[in-house]
């Protein structure tokens, strides 16, 4: 299996090539379900993401497949495009399933950690009224101190935990509504990996 990718002169679209010989090929072989019901090959997957990774969200993609001329009907392009649009659209999903899940652990930890600091602060506020001494202050401010520490979870997922898992959602979503071409396989049209005309 052959990858390329390269963007196009008119800088509206990204072309990502990828030269088959058979339409099978770019599919989990393992996988028993109809055609365009498959799972996407690992390595053909982690090519189509990886290069969409390295561009803009809002440049659409475009996929130009490379097969034996024997091996293309006029559905090939067709049935192509479905059963990747519906394969990325599912993994999407998931994406933003994962992303709701974090959002709603962190606004769980959110809870905890405020009841958690509250009742630690109450702790520290009769240690200093009820006790004397470098022993009761010691453990007043190493209740303020872990009272403190435990909101560090909730505020590590609402302040950078959340925003890689919404661009791997926008990206994923990006990848579902690419087009799909099928051409022919010719040595001229292939271009090697990360050149660009």
């Amino acid at each position: 299996m052959f990858f390329s990718w390269f963007s196009q002169h008119d800088e509206t679209k990204f072309l990502v090539e990828i030269n088959l010989q058979t339409p099978r090929q770019l599919f989990n072989t393992l996988d028993p379900s109809p055609f365009h019901e498959k799972d996407l090959d690992s390595a053909a997957e982690r090519y189509i993401i990886d290069s969409a990774d390295e561009l803009a969200l809002h440049k659409p993609l475009h996929l130009l497949i490379h097969l034996p001329e024997n091996t293309i009907t006029h559905e090939t392009a067709k049935h192509f495009q479905d059963a990747i649009q519906r394969y990325f659209t599912f993994r999407a999903s998931e994406a933003n399933l994962h992303l709701r899940r974090r959002f709603r652990d962190g606004r769980i930890a959110l809870l905890v950690g405020f009841s958690f600091l509250l009742s630690c602060l109450m702790i520290r506020e009769l240690l200093l009224t009820y006790g004397e001494g470098f022993f009761y202050d010691f453990l007043a401010e190493g209740f303020l101190i872990t009272g403190w520490v435990a909101l560090w979870h909730p505020l590590d997922i609402f302040l950078y935990q959340w925003w890689p898992l919404l661009r791997r959602y926008r990206l994923l979503d990006k990848i579902s509504q690419l087009s799909v071409e099928v051409t022919p396989s010719s040595s001229q049209t292939f271009y090697s990996e990360n050149s660009s005309s």
